[in-house]
């Protein structure tokens, strides 16, 4: 592994959405994926992640919980929320407060994503 490029941790439920967007962030960073919030969690305690990009409906933990959870320990770790929930959701409502750095609507495309972040880690 070449330490010198960001990692990313992919937080999905789905396999299918954890391999895509594996796929289209390769690269960019190292990633790694898990598929609940306190799988993250324990990856997080013994890796260094530079960005998490976390699905929103994560069953045991929302991503938004997930986010405040990992700011309070890494207060300069990037997060990103994904949902699939209509724009009408209140969603934004929901996730304020929790510390993300961009909220991403499903279904997105793949070139668009990557700028987002390749932005977000130069910053």
């Amino acid at each position: 592994m070449n330490t010198l490029r960001p990692t990313i941790l992919v937080v999905d439920t789905y396999r299918d959405m954890r391999t895509y967007l594996a796929h289209c962030l390769k690269p960019l960073a190292e990633v790694q994926v898990a598929t609940s919030g306190y799988e993250a969690l324990n990856i997080l305690s013994h890796t260094h992640v530079d960005l998490v990009i976390s699905e929103l409906d994560l069953p045991t933990m929302p991503g938004h919980v997930l986010c405040k959870e990992m700011k309070v320990l890494y207060p300069d770790l990037l997060f990103v929320i994904m949902t699939s929930r209509s724009k009408y959701d209140n969603v934004r409502f929901m996730v304020e407060g929790s510390g993300y750095n961009a909220l991403i609507y499903k279904p997105f495309e793949a070139v668009p994503f990557r700028r987002l972040i390749e932005c977000l880690l130069i910053e």
